[in-house]
């Protein structure tokens, strides 16, 4: 099975990215992972020459390094995935955040879950703002059948580093037939809470909540 694991971010390298990439190393060594710079002053060649693994940068303009938003960097790092399998696709993409670690094999998991359906360790079935027609995935980390991916499309990259366009992906994903359900992928989420700590996070998330209650349509919670 060829598995492809997208790591979005390398910022604090030392505590974070390094420990998953050589976790993952160790316990499933023929899974191909990619690396997404986005918006750090680490240097993308220097890890891929020392951990041996694939990366790509994520700019926002030639002069800056500011980060993009999280589904701009999913993008990025799809699109550099499909780039590196080139003439045999991947079967599973599994995306993640770079505060996490892998604690065990996992693709002979992978080949025990359903291929028509999106998977995430943690889900929500509810909000105080707007009502889902579908669970959706806290978007620390999906595992994504290959056949999904080619249905579904990209993510939005309307939506701001402050969430929800995990839900979005959910909700598109079952207006195209898909199911969202509960996996027990063997990682583990290290720092819970860590994007929202930036200035105007707040304001973006109700941004996003807003742009996704519109795009789909959704009835407000009373």
């Amino acid at each position: 099975m060829n598995v492809g694991v997208i790591i979005v971010g390398i910022g604090q390298w030392e505590e974070y990215t390094k420990p998953l990439v050589l976790s993952i190393k160790e316990h499933e060594p023929n899974a191909t992972q990619i690396i997404v710079n986005n918006g750090c002053r680490y240097t993308s060649s220097d890890i891929k020459n020392s951990l041996n693994v694939f990366t790509c940068n994520v700019w926002k303009g030639l002069d800056t390094i500011k980060p993009v938003s999280y589904a701009e960097a999913i993008n990025s790092g799809i699109k550099r995935a499909v780039n590196v399998f080139s003439y045999k696709t991947p079967d599973w993409i599994i995306i993640t955040n770079n505060d996490v670690i892998c604690n065990a094999p996992f693709i002979e998991y992978l080949e025990t879950l359903d291929t028509n359906s999106l998977y995430g360790n943690k889900i929500h079935t509810s909000h105080k703002v707007f009502k889902s027609p579908t669970p959706w995935i806290d978007g620390w980390i999906y595992a994504i059948p290959y056949n999904i991916l080619t249905h579904v499309g990209l993510w939005d990259k309307k939506f701001k580093i402050a969430g929800f366009e995990d839900a979005d992906y959910c909700i598109r994903a079952y207006y195209k037939g898909f199911t969202t359900k509960k996996s027990n992928l063997p990682f583990t989420h290290l720092e819970e809470h860590i994007r929202k700590s930036f200035e105007d996070y707040a304001k973006y998330k109700r941004e996003n909540i807003e742009y996704l209650i519109e795009k789909h349509g959704l009835e407000r919670v009373k």
